[in-house]
């Protein structure tokens, strides 16, 4: 089972994908750090499906424990 608790702290905000003019893709959300600016974060992928699932783990995680509270509420 995979340990959610590993993944605390990781950028909330949405992730964009969007295809770069030499066809790699772009996987980035901004955020506030210390300073409160916004910052770039950003990974670049040849394969957009890898990018769009990369872009998609925050709102999995969400589910997964979302899914683990219900189970546990159920087996109570």
């Amino acid at each position: 089972m995979t340990d959610t608790d590993r993944h605390e702290g990781h950028t909330p905000n949405e992730w964009i994908v969007e295809e770069c003019d030499n066809g790699d893709i772009l996987v980035s959300s901004f955020h506030p750090n210390e300073d409160g600016l916004q910052t770039d974060i950003a990974l670049i992928y040849t394969n957009q499906i890898d990018a769009r699932l990369i872009a998609d783990a925050p709102k999995l995680l969400a589910e997964v424990k979302e899914f683990r509270e219900r189970l546990g509420d159920e087996e109570e």
